[in-house]
This record gives structure tokens, sequence and C-alpha cells, in this order.
């Protein structure tokens, strides 16, 4: 039997409920505006550049501060939470909340795809899954 959180609080019965427990942990509310988190892991060179090139890009900047921001490196306390709860097993990482939703971007993502992206997560996460339906 695999280690997570769910089998320490067994009362939270789905990743859902675990995202919002461990939200609450960390003190990110979960109302308003839709949620980015970014992991990543420290010598990552995809990571190094969509942090570094991607991020830092006047437009994806704009788009970005349209969301409530979070930034955790893989293995600290919130990163393994987060890579635990979503199955995360590559960096980086992109999570998007936006209610009781949750969608998973792995890889970097170059300035065109990750305005696409950001312009709306939840399309974008369809579009690929149509893509890649594995």
């Amino acid at each position: 039997m695999k280690n997570t959180l769910l089998n320490f609080f067994p009362h939270l019965n789905s990743k859902i409920q675990l995202i919002f427990f461990a939200a609450f942990l960390f003190n990110t509310t979960l109302v308003a505006q839709t949620k980015h988190i970014t992991i990543y892991l420290e010598g990552c060179s995809h990571c190094e550049n969509l942090i570094g090139n991607t991020y830092t890009d006047k437009e994806v900047a704009t788009k970005l501060n349209e969301f409530e921001r979070s930034m955790y490196e893989y293995e600290s306390n919130e990163g393994l939470l987060f890579a635990r709860t979503l199955e995360i097993n590559s960096a980086p990482a992109q999570i998007f909340i936006r209610d009781k939703d949750t969608i998973l971007i792995t890889g970097y993502l170059d300035k065109e795809n990750e305005l696409k992206l950001l312009a709306d997560p939840f399309l974008f996460h369809a579009e690929l899954n149509k893509a890649s339906p594995n």
C-alpha cells in the first residue's frame, strides 16, 4: 500500500478533497480566481527554461499575473504533497485549480504554447487530451 496523505487522513476520500486540504494547510485560498501552481526540480534544465525564459517573457508574465500563483520545489513539503497527490512523475509541472476542477500539465512549454495554456488552461488541457488520448 502506497503511503499517501489519504492513508493518514482517511476522511479525505478523493484527490480533490486532498487538494483543498493541502491548500488549507499551506494557507492558499480556494475562492475567486484560478490558481496556478508550478512544481519544479532544482537542476532541471526544462524547469529552468520554463521559469527563466518562458515565465519572464513580458506577454507570459502579464498573463501569469491574472492567476493566484505559487511555486514549489519538487522536494519541498508542499511540492511532495502535490506530486504524490496528483501522481506527478516529471518536472516541470503546472497545476491549475478552478472551483473543484484540477488539471495538470507536465513538461516544458515555449512562449507560444504557454500563452495558449494561460488563455484557457482547461480548454488547452482538453485539446491536449484529444490530440494524445493516453
